[in-house]
């Protein structure tokens, strides 16, 4: 990273990418007719209203997702080309995250996906630094283990490693952000299959009483 770098909040980073989206648009006007009903043709400006909101959650979904998977544009890019695929949302999804980063670099910023990233690759590259913070921390408690993403379980078993002690509370059934994050509860769940691991039940809540029920 620059010495200079930013860190874009959501609210810059969301303008950001409903500028890209805007030009996208502009120039893929065939993308739109192709897809859209023949019979909502005449009202094509309205219907590019609800096209934008549809295209700019599908580019935040499919850039949050990437780099939850660390998969760069090019790598992105390579692999379709590589498989052949021509299906024209996954090349809408490269077109904008390619914009996107370029964006984040002429401003010499990174957004808060990238903090996770690039924290799990300082863990990776950096063993002394690593070793300096298992030994900081020797029990790691994890709350909420349901939302948990890929990149961040990977984060906490790097810290963790094969002497740590990595306690995870969740519960699969509180699974709340999955639709619009990359939270998944899966990760717990197979956490929790793993021959090293001791699963309890917590069959007690604290938040409720009788009454409340």
């Amino acid at each position: 990273l620059d010495n200079q770098f930013q860190i874009v909040d959501e609210r810059t980073s969301s303008a950001m990418l409903d500028q890209i989206v805007t030009t996208w648009m502009r120039n893929h006007t065939e993308f739109l007719t192709a897809y859209t009903h023949p019979e909502s043709q005449d009202t094509m400006q309205y219907v590019q209203v609800k096209w934008k909101a549809a295209l700019l959650s599908m580019a935040g979904s499919f850039i949050h997702q990437a780099k939850d998977m660390e998969l760069t544009p090019d790598m992105l890019r390579d692999l379709a080309d590589e498989t052949q695929n021509e299906q024209d949302l996954l090349h809408f999804g490269i077109d904008i995250y390619r914009d996107y980063q370029n964006a984040l670099s002429y401003q010499a910023a990174i957004d808060f996906e990238d903090l996770i990233r690039l924290a799990y690759r300082a863990l990776q590259m950096d063993a002394g630094y690593l070793q300096r913070l298992r030994e900081r921390w020797p029990y790691i408690l994890e709350d909420e283990a349901q939302d948990s993403s890929s990149l961040q379980e990977k984060i906490l078993g790097l810290l963790c490693g094969d002497e740590g002690n990595w306690v995870r509370v969740g519960d699969p059934n509180q699974a709340i952000f999955e639709t619009f994050t990359t939270a998944d509860p899966k990760y717990l769940l197979e956490f929790l299959r793993r021959e090293d691991v001791q699963a309890f039940d917590l069959p007690n809540s604290g938040r409720s009483t009788r009454s409340i029920m």
